[in-house]
């Protein structure tokens, strides 16, 4: 009898536990289903300290990585539970004999959403959602396994603050201000920017190590 009733606490346990994750998800899902669901999302701002850190680090290890190529991305981000992945076609290659030019591929480890804790955010390392149609310079540290795809994941490098992303072009970028406690901004006050920096020398440090790296790695002609 006590086995039954231990039996019966731990199965009203477990479907409590799948209901409750089953209706989370279905909010995810709802949400991303929405064509302006970044908008009402917040974005983090990133520090000149920080910024200055992470591009100095960026500048020293991302020429050492395994994987180095000039992507189109093909597709919007696709936004999975927890994670993300996006899919790229390969255009050059600088690093990394297993991938040819013209290659598919995904690229994860470079946005997730965080949808239940306040305020809901777009978390993509300070860097905005990779647009389809445009070119980007993208380093990648491993291959990983994925049962549910035939193609190809490469996971982003993951050593630094910030996305090793560069679009070959350039935005205009907007600074919210905040009150220096709350590194959070709406994401609609600066969705056209392709890094989200806290101020202007931040923006400045970020675009020196862009420039350098397209410099470093150009487009074929």
């Amino acid at each position: 009898m006590k086995y039954r009733i231990y039996a019966g606490a731990v199965l009203l346990a477990v479907l409590a536990a799948a209901v409750f994750g089953f209706s989370k998800r279905q909010t995810f899902t709802d949400l991303r289903r929405e064509a302006d669901f970044p908008d009402q999302l917040s974005v983090a701002q990133l520090s000149l300290s920080l910024t200055q850190m992470d591009c100095e680090r960026m500048a020293q290890e991302l020429p050492q990585v395994p994987y180095i190529f000039r992507v189109q991305v093909l597709e919007d981000v696709e936004f999975l539970f927890g994670a993300s992945r996006q899919k790229v076609q390969v255009e050059e290659v600088y690093a990394g004999e297993t991938v040819l030019p013209g290659d598919v591929l995904y690229l994860t480890g470079h946005c997730s959403l965080s949808l239940y804790a306040e305020p809901r955010s777009l978390e993509c390392s300070f860097i905005n959602l990779p647009v389809p149609g445009r070119q980007y310079l993208v380093f990648c540290q491993n291959t990983v396994e994925a049962l549910d795809s035939s193609i190809p994941v490469y996971q982003l490098y993951q050593g630094s603050l910030i996305a090793p992303v560069f679009w070959d072009g350039s935005a205009d970028h907007a600074i919210f201000p905040t009150d220096g406690e709350n590194a959070y901004v709406p994401y609609s006050a600066v969705r056209s920017n392709e890094f989200f920096p806290a101020d202007e020398s931040a923006l400045e440090t970020w675009n020196a190590l862009k420039a350098d790296l397209l410099l470093r790695y150009p487009a074929a002609g």
